[in-house]
């Protein structure tokens, strides 16, 4: 269910001046999550409709788009409703997802201009990354979806120390979405996570991150590090 908004944001969706709304749940459990109150705790008051219409109809002519994210957003019944609210009222509208649930996914992209996909890790290492075995396959259908939808989108990886911090894991990851139209590369960053251990990880370095993004570059047609 949605529990969150924050009402403006220039980072959450790529050439937008967005809200972004948070929807609670998740089926993955990574331990370097920063969001991990929506996946661990009890969740908050439920944000109504209204409360979303009303935000929403006040700022036109100010934001520009909305970005749905969690937590996992296509676990959630609302999910569609409220995209279909934020295009009626002429916002542009974004998805965050994990990539393990292709079904939703490709049940839902009608309703988004733009979507990004986090593939966390090779596959061997997808269970240290989520924190639950994982599907592989279904991952690599959701790349094969968006790749073939025809709707603007990324691919992201944190770059995690242990899980993905070499250029082997760039190759690896690189071979899944080969051809891809853009690849985002972010440092993970030691603060609040799900699991205390990755607190005492050390961030892999501006420089380091680099030229893993020199790597990314071979396998998709445009790289951005988010640093």
């Amino acid at each position: 269910m949605l529990v969150g908004v924050t009402w403006t944001t220039l980072v959450d969706f790529p050439g937008e001046v967005a809200a972004t709304m948070f929807f609670h749940g998740c089926n993955l459990r990574c331990g370097f999550c920063h969001n991990h109150e929506l996946v661990t705790q009890e969740p908050g008051e439920r944000i109504s409709r209204d409360l979303v219409r009303k935000g929403l109809e006040r700022r036109r002519g100010f934001l520009t788009g909305v970005a749905f994210t969690g937590g996992e957003p296509l676990l959630s019944e609302e999910l569609v409703p409220l995209a279909q609210l934020a295009r009626q009222l002429g916002y542009r509208t974004k998805l965050d997802t994990n990539g393990t649930l292709p079904d939703l996914l490709a049940e839902s992209l009608q309703y988004f201009d733009y979507v990004a996909m986090d593939i966390k890790a090779p596959e061997h290492l997808y269970p240290k990354a989520a924190g639950v075995d994982v599907n592989f396959d279904s991952v690599r259908e959701s790349v094969r979806i968006l790749m073939d939808s025809g709707i603007p989108y990324e691919f992201r990886t944190t770059l995690v120390p242990g899980i993905v911090d070499s250029p082997e894991h760039i190759h690896a990851i690189g071979q899944e979405i080969r051809g891809a139209n853009l690849w985002a590369l972010q440092r993970f960053v030691p603060e609040s996570t799900l699991d205390p251990l990755f607190q005492d990880l050390p961030s892999i370095t501006p420089g380091e991150a680099k030229k893993l993004s020199e790597v990314a570059i071979g396998y998709v047609k445009d790289t951005i590090l988010r640093i």
